[in-house]
């Protein structure tokens, strides 16, 4: 019975999550093509066919930001479908205890970890690559102030690059500071572009500006020895919630240059880890939450669940803040809110099925 029964769960749950997910990114997705479409529409080179692809592209990065939102819109939308149609009074007048539920729940749970996970180490990174390379919307603005840029010391040295270009290797928006014995900065230079080769970094045509004087120096065909190498660069280049699992692992294990501080890195490796498991948690807690649900009704349920999955989300963006800003732990910052979620779904009392087949 118990087979059936996930059987049965999972298509009911994940019917709702896949409809509400499609309608959420969707709009949001349209939302995002609005606040772009100056960009977009304006440009003489882009097609209503490039505009459709930026959308496409847009959405793995729209589903990140509120698959926690999907996750339990769709559990609270899928319990309340089954207390109107009386599927769930027959479950528990059937004598289903509170372990059978959520060992029926498990198969549901899993294929949204699995979804969730999917989309954010393999499709969102992919996706926002691609936004980067073409250059188009919020991700790229051209403009270097609207960037982050990658940074690397290599002794009295400091190399900052703001954007690197895929199709011919080409780093844009290079600068290179040069600090003296005391750490105090001697000169500066910037260029629009330059490239790596044989282990240097070259630089066609560069402004040089010396500490203590105002006007600057135009310089040409400039060479700097370095260390660096595109492929390394190219993997600093996204942003931390950008990359995979495994690319925050490779910039912790040999991380020369980085565009931001180390423990931001960590935070989203444990994140990558802990979003999708928030998602199966959400699928799990309405094992203890059935019977429940049976008697409080459908509209306070969901209502009181939103408040509920408010506050939760609210506390986790906050621990996510303190995370990035080095107040708070890495991992705590990433796996307070799901252990706290996991020991509620433990602790919980379970259901009494007697009592409600008495009723």
């Amino acid at each position: 019975m118990t087979r059936i029964l996930a059987r049965y769960l999972s298509a009911v749950i994940l019917r709702h999550y896949l409809l509400f997910t499609l309608m959420t990114v969707v709009v949001a997705s349209l939302i995002e093509f609005l606040e772009n479409r100056d960009g977009l529409l304006d440009d003489p080179n882009v097609s209503m066919l490039d505009a459709l692809k930026f959308s496409v592209l847009s959405a793995p990065g729209i589903f990140s930001l509120l698959a926690g939102f999907i996750a339990l819109v769709s559990v609270l939308i899928a319990a309340t479908t089954l207390l109107r149609h009386s599927e769930l009074k027959a479950m528990l007048a059937a004598g289903l205890g509170q372990k059978q539920l959520l060992l029926a729940l498990v198969p549901a749970a899993a294929a949204m970890l699995g979804f969730h996970f999917l989309m954010e180490n393999a499709v969102l990174p992919r996706a926002a690559a691609e936004l980067r390379e073409w250059g188009i919307g919020k991700t790229w603005k051209g403009q270097l102030g609207d960037t982050e840029a990658i940074w690397s010391r290599e002794g009295d040295r400091i190399i900052a690059v703001h954007r690197l270009r895929q199709r011919d290797r080409a780093l844009l928006g290079v600068e290179v500071f040069t600090l003296g014995k005391s750490g105090d900065l001697r000169w500066h230079l910037s260029a629009p572009v330059a490239r790596l080769d044989a282990g240097d970094l070259v630089i066609p045509e560069g402004v040089r500006t010396m500490a203590g004087r105002a006007r600057p120096t135009r310089l040409r065909n400039l060479r700097f020895a370095t260390s660096l190498d595109f492929d390394t660069l190219a993997l600093m280049a996204p942003r931390p919630g950008q990359m995979s699992v495994w690319s925050i692992a490779r910039v912790l294990n040999q991380s020369r240059a980085t565009s931001h501080p180390r423990h931001v890195y960590e935070l989203w490796w444990h994140k990558k880890l802990a979003a999708p498991m928030t998602t199966a948690l959400a699928v799990l807690l309405l094992a203890p939450l059935i019977e429940r649900l049976h008697r409080i009704g459908g509209i306070p349920f969901l209502l009181g669940g939103l408040a509920a999955g408010f506050c939760y989300f609210v506390a986790d963006a906050i621990l996510a803040g303190l995370g990035e800003a080095g107040l708070v732990q890495p991992a705590v910052a990433a796996w307070a809110m799901p252990c706290l979620l996991a020991l509620l779904i433990v602790l919980l009392p379970a259901s009494d099925p007697v009592a409600v087949r008495n009723r």
